[in-house]
């Protein structure tokens, strides 16, 4: 079949097919052509073993396919992915500079806001600049939530490794939500096993926000009892040494079916108690993408 295509060809192009499948090594010869004929060009793909007198090809037997097709729905999804990849470059850049844009006015909003906080007000006075706080701290974290969430999905966050102390870690974060927590007449209860009172490879910051998020939820949503926070390091033969930090509390709980969900981004399972306790839906799945990125894995139970 190979011959009685190539003998329908011109001379040129036969020399040229020819000359493609005497070229290869495997055995039988596969070799990919472009054909002009009747104003079409179709795409060709042969599979053939060579005659040789000599050395010299004389005769060709094998399949000759008609890619087409495929060549050109490859050339349609190639097109897809770099729009795909090109809105998606756009898009990031767009939060990007919105979110500098509205940071910006919002942390003078909040800066005068703590200033007059500290002036002589009446009471509904102070509860109202309160209020005024609590929404500006809330919307710069929903800008600072998307904007993540748009450079995890544009591949573009990059962690920055540097040495962590996870004892100072896990304490720092603890007591700066430890307030909160003992306004609600709940208890935080930090255990930092010996093993993990050590310095680790890694990047702070973001460890930091994922740990942040995770007691912060538990803080939003525990209105009595205590609540633990852990870390140790635990060893495997296979996997090395790991580091595991949980939080355990006493709130409102989770079903079990609705685990897997809690990280879905602005997924919330409960609406009801979205409305009594706020939140975007973000926090969890972002701290899953970067715990993702550091090699390691999130769950609740």
């Amino acid at each position: 079949m190979v011959q009685e295509v190539l003998d329908a060809l011109p001379l040129e192009t036969q020399q040229q097919i020819i000359g493609g499948l005497a070229g290869c090594a495997e055995t039988p010869a596969r070799f990919e052509c472009s054909l002009g004929r009747d104003g079409l060009e179709r795409n060709l793909r042969l599979f053939a073993v060579i005659e040789r007198d000599d050395g010299v090809p004389v005769a060709l037997r094998g399949l000759v396919e008609d890619v087409t097709q495929e060549r050109a729905t490859e050339q349609i999804l190639v097109r897809a992915r770099a729009e795909a990849s090109a809105a998606s470059h756009a898009k990031t850049r767009f939060l990007a500079n919105m979110s500098h844009e509205i940071r910006t006015p919002m942390n003078a909003v909040l800066g005068m806001t703590r200033l007059m906080l500290d002036t002589s007000l009446t009471g509904e006075q102070r509860e109202y600049l309160r209020s005024v706080e609590v929404s500006g701290e809330a919307l710069l974290g929903l800008i600072n939530g998307v904007l993540d969430i748009s450079k995890i999905e544009a591949g573009k966050l990059v962690l920055d490794e540097g040495r962590v102390r996870i004892h100072d870690l896990v304490h720092d974060v603890a007591s700066s939500l430890a307030m909160r927590a003992h306004e609600n007449g709940v208890e935080v209860i930090v255990d930092v096993d010996a093993s993990a009172d050590v310095e680790i490879e890694g990047d702070a910051k973001r460890l930091r926000q994922v740990l942040t998020n995770v007691l912060g939820n538990a803080v939003k949503f525990t209105a009595a009892g205590t609540i633990v926070v852990s870390a140790t390091i635990t060893s495997d033969r296979a996997r090395g040494d790991e580091l595991v930090l949980a939080v355990e509390d006493t709130g409102i709980g989770i079903a079990e079916d609705q685990l897997e969900s809690i990280f879905t981004a602005f997924h919330q399972v409960d609406r009801e108690a979205t409305r009594e306790y706020g939140g975007t839906g973000l926090g969890l799945s972002i701290s899953r993408e970067l715990v993702h990125l550091m090699g390691g894995e999130i769950s609740a139970r």
